[in-house]
């Protein structure tokens, strides 16, 4: 049962356009995201982008980057704060 409500969820996106102002908003949105990771300082970055956009957990990317776990939870801590704190007037 959940795998047919799974396709039918992913047939139904696959069908969605965005109108083209949802397409301006979301460009805008992408584009601050880039502009606020770019600030982050690079170990902080690297943290967040392995964590976020390539799903590693905390525990593998101490590992990958040689730190601890709480280094890893400290650095994401503030990485989010920082995101949003800068991105909030876009909310």
């Amino acid at each position: 049962m959940k795998r047919r409500r799974l396709q039918q969820f992913h047939e139904q996106a696959a069908r969605w356009s965005p109108s083209p102002e949802q397409a301006v908003q979301a460009a805008e949105l992408t584009e601050a995201i880039e502009r606020a990771l770019a600030q982050l300082p690079e170990t902080r970055r690297t943290i967040f982008l392995l964590s976020r956009y390539h799903g590693l957990s905390y525990r593998e990317i101490a590992e990958v980057m040689g730190i601890s776990v709480k280094t890893v939870e400290t650095q994401m801590g503030r990485a989010l704060r920082f995101l949003t704190q800068h991105l909030q007037p876009l909310t």
